[in-house]
């Protein structure tokens, strides 16, 4: 007669480490992800007025370093928010010479969020983050 010990299924040698490793795997990863800093991208309003206020001309969102974007129909705005910015970023004022990111930036500000009013007399029409 089998003893009722001979009865039980056993386990396999291998069954046991690779539930575990497969629970490892899973904790690295989240914790991987958990670390990584947010990609999250920036976004720009412009404003009719100074100090980020007399209302939004226009909103761009999901910007990313090196993009450069401008108010198109020769729009400009006396003051722009800005938030999500990774680095840093360069306001350039409305006129032809400046206009989409062109001949050097009137202001440039470090990263993160913000306000910026276009300098006495001139409006702002684009915007470069790094």
């Amino acid at each position: 007669m089998i003893s009722p010990a001979y009865l039980r299924p056993t386990p396999t040698p291998y069954s046991q480490p690779a539930t575990m490793q497969l629970n490892l795997l899973a904790i690295a990863a989240a914790l991987a992800l958990a670390a990584t800093p947010s990609t999250s991208a920036a976004t720009i309003i412009a404003y009719f007025g100074a100090d980020c206020n007399g209302g939004a001309i226009a909103t761009s969102d999901d910007l990313n370093p090196g993009e450069c974007i401008y108010l198109a129909d020769g729009e400009s705005a006396k003051s722009m928010s800005y938030s999500g910015v990774p680095n840093q970023i360069s306001f350039y004022e409305s006129g032809e010479a400046h206009d989409a990111c062109r001949n050097g930036a009137t202001l440039i500000l470090e990263g993160s969020d913000g306000c910026a009013n276009g300098p006495d007399g001139f409006n702002l029409e684009s915007v470069l983050i790094s």
